[in-house]
């Protein structure tokens, strides 16, 4: 029998930013916007292009539409090897030497601001984009997903349902509609949202990570742990995934299963300091469980 102290309080989780499978194939960015993870090792082929782009543009002058379109194509060559900052700088010398480019360097420096975290800067670049062309599926998301990282969940929803309409057997369109709802509460349509995900991409870890919360948050208590372990099972390494199962079962006072999955949070991610306060929660709560046990025995 447990004799709880105090109200459990569901924790607020803090996630990065991720990829799910988006709009034409490519990745798309979670709605939470943080600095991409150390860049890895671009290819040869990649690294050559580079080199091969920068040469052109410093061998001899060009007309300002020639030398535009390079730019514009080193700017896509940065990209690939998460040059995030130079990608912007190429694609803003390619828009202003090019302005007929159209719509495509104002959405791919988008998603670039988005890895480099400026979510204000990418919201202006989508919107420059959207402008030049409305109804392209990835450019809605982009905005829509923006929006929502700039806690303008309500704003960012119609942008997001247009995108799914556009383009409805999209994984991360779904999954990026459906962050939106929860942050605005229609946890309803969220739940709703994350299952098409699933459904469209049935190992996506993070849509099975993000129902689960959605369930907490309607106090589904067993779903949301099912969600989480599923979540887990598909990407065991996550911390984020460890961290709210631990909130899950920790609503439902199991707190030895919430101390273990804390603490595996913090073995997979050392920083983890919300994992360390609750796993310090957790124990307070179950050293005061032990103790009012021990005070039932020997009245």
């Amino acid at each position: 029998m447990r004799f709880p102290v105090g109200r459990w309080v569901r924790p607020q989780s803090r996630r990065p930013g991720t990829r799910v499978r988006g709009f034409g194939g490519g990745p798309v960015r979670a709605p939470h916007l943080v600095p991409a993870e150390s860049p890895g090792r671009p290819s040869d082929e990649v690294r050559l292009a580079i080199e091969d782009y920068k040469a052109a543009l410093e061998t001899a002058p060009l007309e300002p539409v020639k030398r535009g379109l390079i730019e514009f194509v080193l700017g896509i060559a940065y990209q690939k090897a998460q040059r995030w900052q130079e990608s912007v700088d190429a694609l803003n010398a390619a828009v202003r030497d090019n302005p007929q480019l159209g719509y495509l360097p104002y959405s791919i420096m988008g998603f670039s601001y988005q890895h480099l975290g400026r979510a204000r800067d990418a919201l202006e670049a989508f919107q420059k984009s959207e402008k030049i062309k409305p109804d392209d599926p990835a450019v809605e998301a982009g905005v829509g997903a923006t929006l929502a990282a700039l806690s303008r969940s309500r704003e960012a929803i119609p942008h997001l349902e247009k995108a799914v309409r556009l383009q409805p057997d999209v994984s991360g369109g779904h999954f990026l509609l459906g962050t939106a709802y929860s942050q605005a509460t229609r946890l309803d349509d969220a739940i709703r949202e994350f299952r098409k995900a699933i459904d469209l991409q049935p190992d996506n870890a993070w849509a099975y990570m993000y129902l689960g919360e959605a369930f907490g948050k309607s106090r589904r208590n067993d779903d949301e742990i099912t969600a989480e372990q599923q979540a887990i099972r598909l990407n065991p390494k996550s911390a984020e995934a460890h961290y709210l199962l631990g909130t899950a079962y920790g609503a439902t006072n199991r707190f030895g299963e919430a101390a273990s999955a804390y603490a595996k949070a913090t073995e997979l991610k050392p920083d983890y300091f919300d994992a360390y306060a609750q796993l310090a929660h957790v124990d307070i709560q179950l050293g005061a469980d032990d103790r009012q046990l021990e005070d039932a025995a020997n009245p």
